[in-house]
């Protein structure tokens, strides 16, 4: 490794062995964010950890109390199946850290398939769930001091706890709503499956027995974007809870959220069983109207541009329960290490086909980092995302101000981030703050952007990476987030738009009303405003305007043929009315995403699609891998076309480049006009 300073004596870099002579690697004695976080007004403290579960790396973050002696049991949290997994995060996390500032250890984790986990969605299954809580538990013991571990989960996830704890021969268990028959899993899966179709396509028939039938025909049903396998689907309807529990732990704890006041007869009949095999098995039922909403989505509009988590009053409840039951256990639960077989390590609870597996896995063309930010009293959680080579650039993924952990949902974040290292792209994904893991209170505004979180993120990332030419994607709130950031943050130079809605960036569709003017805009954003009222029936953010003027923009849009075209033209005519010294060199487009109804980013196949055209764009609009040559006072970046930037923003451009609208209908099918700069006409 050699180090490398530029004339003027700043900044000193790495140059990796390996990369092209004088290749900026990364600033020396500077490390990206830290895996530790103390909440010192909450109690507890937390540690980002990335171990090998289920033969390959993924993320888990160990919840510890901040200065008490931990209990002797620790936890670990089982999450749930499916789309489910997501919308129950926001408890598990509540949970952890409430045990926690009650004295225990937990951890949480994302089982293999899941949120940052390495394997993708076909490595999800029944006996993948219960395998990765058990080699969790072994991580947690490793990790820290607690003589025995018991498992806890939600739904699905504690079906999986049960499962897993009977298996290890745990001392202790508790269930939330747990699923006994897979047989009664899978009817809600394939009514939300007849769901999508009725919200994507309006197919008045579907229901239940034509998404069997679809399922058994192409092997894959879209369950809300998630994509539910025959394979996966038949696993889940054959599981019974009552075949998977060889041993019975010492204690368990049922805990049933209803509006009824008396038990489930399936859980009464699991009680019975366990109670006959040895365990110690009590019940209790958490009585409220709102139990209904347990694993649905709970963050709702109330007033246009704000959303509220509705499910605080019934999180507060079942999180309270379980932290009650988790002491009362504690006291009673016996130290099993003198009992249990020796541990052979975590390859002991896979097959030979996964150990196999997970032998070949040990290459991977991606590297991650989970780390946590300090933003004003709060943490932040992150992901950095780099190639195996120098990255040639930063994109910044942002999501919706809806509650989407940093993955989003059904993990598009994380297979971009995945994809874009492909191409010599590093990415960073964050959780907004009170979401995911991060720290403070949840609250979306639509007038108010997660501004300065993401470039409090963003600037973490470039101090460990060193000066990279970034890129933004935004859906919904988060494309608001990306045109404010890239209009006042100067290392920005392309900004990628996915299904922008009515509000974050298309204000108004049909009659235009008259907008406010932003003071700080200028002049540009003035006169765009005024032609687009005048011209078009679509009325876009100001934020858009003025990004025109500064960096690349891509619109990924659906829905209708009519706002489609709409929207195109009002593009049009909005980069008309920008000077062409204003927008000199930059490139604005419109692709169409194949969406269906008012589904949005659900489909399979726009997930897919959106993934492809946002690497695609990337890859032509950063530059390619620079050489650095260092010359007297100044560090001139070389690229490969031969053109020269400084080092601050190596885009290599010509000094009159052609801007180019290009509309993609289709099959890579472009329609469109060129302007060559100083000229407003378009072709």
């Amino acid at each position: 490794m050699t180090e490398v300073r530029d004339g003027g004596g700043g900044r000193a870099y790495r140059l990796s062995p390996g990369l092209p002579t004088g290749g900026i690697h990364q600033p020396l004695g500077r490390s990206f964010g830290s895996p530790f976080m103390e909440c010192s007004s909450g109690g507890y403290s937390e540690r980002l950890l990335q171990p090998v579960i289920g033969g390959a790396p993924t993320v888990g973050v160990i919840s510890s109390p901040d200065r008490a002696r931990p209990r002797r049991t620790g936890w670990v949290i089982c999450h749930s199946f499916g789309m489910e997994e997501g919308f129950l995060q926001p408890l598990e996390v509540e949970i952890a850290r409430r045990l926690a500032a009650a004295g225990a250890v937990v951890m949480r984790f994302h089982g293999q398939g899941y949120g940052d986990s390495h394997l993708p969605f076909d490595a999800i299954s029944v006996r993948g769930h219960i395998r990765d809580a058990l080699e969790a538990a072994d991580v947690l013991r490793e990790e820290t001091a607690c003589a025995a571990v018991g498992f806890l989960g939600i739904r699905f996830g504690g079906t999986v706890a049960l499962a897993a704890a009977a298996q290890r021969g745990g001392p202790a268990a508790i269930a939330v709503d747990p699923i006994v028959r897979g047989q009664s899993y899978l009817e809600p899966l394939l009514r939300a499956a007849v769901t999508t179709e009725l919200t994507q396509d309006g197919d008045a028939d579907a229901d239940e027995a034509a998404a069997l039938a679809r399922l058994e025909s192409t092997g894959e049903l879209d369950v809300q974007g998630f994509p539910l396998t025959t394979e996966l689907a038949e696993e889940v309807r054959a599981f019974r809870l009552d075949f998977e529990m060889p041993h019975a732990p010492d204690h368990v704890s049922i805990i049933q959220a209803g509006r009824g006041p008396t038990l489930r007869p399936e859980i009464v009949e699991l009680t019975a069983r366990l109670q006959r095999d040895g365990s110690v098995a009590d019940t209790s039922i958490l009585g409220r109207p709102d139990a209904w909403m347990l694993g649905q989505p709970r963050y709702h509009s109330i007033v246009r541009g704000r959303k509220a988590d509705r499910q605080t009053e019934l999180s507060d409840a079942v999180a309270a329960e379980v932290v009650r039951v988790a002491a009362s256990l504690d006291r009673t639960t016996r130290d099993p290490s003198g009992s249990l077989p020796p541990r052979r390590g975590r390859e002991a609870n896979r097959t030979d086909d996964e150990q196999r597996a997970a032998e070949g896995r040990s290459e991977s063309a991606w590297r991650e980092l989970a780390r946590f930010i300090p933003f004003e009293n709060d943490h932040l959680a992150a992901v950095l995302t780099t190639p195996t080579s120098r990255p040639r650039g930063l994109v910044l993924l942002l999501q919706g101000g809806g509650g989407a952990p940093r993955s989003h949902r059904r993990r598009l974040w994380t297979r971009t981030a995945r994809a874009l290292a492909g191409h010599g792209i590093a990415t960073i994904r964050m959780d907004y703050r009170g979401v995911g893991d991060s720290t403070g209170v949840f609250a979306f505004e639509l007038a108010r952007p997660p501004l300065e979180e993401a470039r409090t993120v963003l600037d973490e990332a470039l101090r460990a990476l060193g000066d990279l030419p970034v890129g933004i994607v935004g859906n919904c709130v988060g494309a608001s987030t990306a045109f404010a950031l890239a209009a006042s943050y100067p290392p920005c130079t392309s900004v990628v738009s996915l299904l922008p809605a009515v509000g974050p960036v298309v204000i108004h569709r049909g009659r235009t009303p008259t907008a406010p003017v932003s003071p700080w805009l200028g002049a540009a954003w003035q006169r765009a405003n005024r032609v687009v009222e005048r011209l078009d029936r679509v009325h876009f953010a100001p934020e858009l305007a003025h990004a025109l003027c500064r960096v690349d923009v891509l619109l990924l849009e659906g829905g209708g043929r009519v706002n489609r075209s709409r929207e195109k033209n009002a593009l049009r005519r909005l980069l008309q009315a920008i000077p062409a010294a204003e927008s000199e060199g930059r490139r604005a487009e419109v692709w169409s995403l194949p969406t269906r109804g008012r589904a949005g980013i659900r489909p399979i196949e726009t997930q897919r699609a959106a993934i492809e055209a946002t690497v695609r764009w990337f890859d032509e609009t950063m530059p390619a891998r620079p050489t650095v040559d260092i010359s007297g006072r100044q560090a001139w970046v070389m690229l490969e076309d031969g053109h020269r930037g400084r080092r601050t923003r190596p885009r290599g451009w010509p000094e009159r480049r052609p801007l180019r609208i290009s509309i993609q209908d289709g099959q890579d099918r472009f329609k469109g006009a060129t302007r060559t700069a100083g000229s407003n006409a378009l072709d």
